[in-house]
């Protein structure tokens, strides 16, 4: 064998070392961007499904030679459910999808379809072709180096990102006004001046809450009997009475706040005793009042809520006992309350 052919086999040596080599580092690198990367991810303590929950769905959903995508997801929890935000991309092209769902399992879910895809695929480059001559033993007149590997397709035509859709199991976004829910409340609390001293109260009501914030309710109150003296005498009193309000509350993840305006009347009956002649009368006692609600949402139809309402009375007169005064409920009152609603 002359010295030409030993250099045209060694050439041949050195290129097949060099495929090799560049195989061996470029196989990990793909297998590794196989699965899409998620760098932030933020949800609920209680009721939802931990990052790694999200991470084995990725790995599950994710197509052999995806392209790494950064992936941000939060997950909030709203008076309807839970609210999933998914942004696909860095921020000077990021991509954003949303989903309302009764669920958290159910938003974590709709994130790793999203995710998976957004992911842009890519193509592995291919393996190079080797002549029949380059196989067989080299001779002087066969031998031919292979062929150099094709190129990996230029990113201008790398095929386009699939928009990610919404997964069967998350409704579109609806209206901001669309939809009311009907709720019941109750409450137990405090009347401060309507009667001769504080009195423990409870009430009953109905409520009708609109998804863009306000709230119309409808309400029953009550208040423990209570005995008032005076000098030549003694009366027993009574309240029982209704509220309308509205309010505008703000939602925060699960906390809902806002200020309440309405009208409050009570009907105050008195009633004589320790005189020879017990005479009884009543008054209606009320106003405008004004306030503030706020709800922690405890799941998608069971709240628990706080209510501290104010109420300038409009006219109020005294009962009197053998001509002497008894009690004069004041110009003004201050109710709170605290209980929960269900929602139908």
């Amino acid at each position: 064998m002359t010295r030409g052919a030993f250099h045209e086999a060694g050439k041949v040596r050195r290129a097949w070392s060099w495929w090799i080599a560049l195989r061996l580092m470029i196989v990990p690198l793909l297998a590794h961007a196989a699965e899409p990367a998620l760098s932030e991810f933020s949800a609920p303590l209680t009721g939802c499904p931990g990052r790694g929950v999200l991470d084995t769905r990725l790995a599950q959903l994710a197509e052999p030679g995806a392209a790494p995508s950064q992936a941000r997801v939060s997950i909030t929890r709203t008076a309807l459910g839970y609210h999933t935000e998914v942004t696909l991309g860095a921020e000077g092209e990021a991509r954003q999808r949303s989903f309302d769902t009764e669920t958290c399992e159910a938003g974590v879910e709709a994130a790793a379809i999203a995710i998976a895809l957004g992911s842009q695929p890519i193509a592995a480059p291919s393996a190079p072709v080797a002549s029949s001559a380059a196989a067989a033993p080299p001779t002087p007149a066969a031998a031919v180096p292979p062929p150099p590997a094709a190129p990996p397709p230029p990113a201008s035509r790398a095929a386009p990102v699939a928009t990610p859709a919404a997964p069967r199991s998350a409704p579109p976004n609806p209206p901001a006004t669309a939809g009311v829910a009907v709720r019941v409340n109750a409450a137990i609390g405090f009347d401060a001046f309507a009667l001769p001293s504080v009195a423990a109260s409870a009430e009953l009501g109905a409520s009708l809450d609109w998804r863009a914030g306000y709230w119309l309710e409808a309400r029953v109150l009550g208040a423990l009997p209570q005995d008032a003296a005076a000098t030549n005498g003694q009366a027993h009193f009574t309240l029982f009475g209704g509220a309308l309000r509205g309010c505008y509350l703000a939602q925060a993840g699960g906390l809902a706040l806002g200020p309440c305006l309405g009208v409050r009347a009570y009907r105050i009956a008195g009633q004589g005793k320790g005189v020879d002649q017990a005479l009884s009368g009543w008054q209606l006692y009320g106003g405008p009042s004004g306030g503030a609600l706020a709800r922690w949402s405890l799941s998608r139809r069971v709240a628990l809520r706080a209510s501290l309402e104010g109420l300038i009375a409009l006219g109020s007169r005294a009962f009197l006992v053998n001509r002497a005064t008894v009690y004069a409920p004041g110009s003004a009152d201050i109710s709170g309350a605290l209980g929960c609603d269900f929602r139908f």
